[in-house]
């Protein structure tokens, strides 16, 4: 028997903050789209919403310090 399993987990400068699992995916894009700024990051926050297939959605957000590592 297979497993329907959606998990977000996210990435804060690096370090797992949040990983959550879900049985289906009308709950796990409502707390994906919750995630709407870089948290409590310095750098960088990444959200991944995986799928049971494998494919996984990710999006990004830049931490206020990430603009120091910018280069022209």
């Amino acid at each position: 028997m297979t497993e329907n399993i959606y998990m977000i987990q996210a990435v804060e400068d690096g370090a797992v903050t949040f990983s959550q699992r879900y049985d289906n995916a009308l709950d796990a894009v409502h707390a994906y789209d919750r995630f709407v700024d870089f948290g409590f990051a310095k750098w960088q926050r990444e959200i991944v919403l995986v799928e049971p297939s494998g494919k996984a959605h990710a999006k990004v957000f830049e931490g206020p310090l990430s603009k120091a590592l910018k280069v022209k």
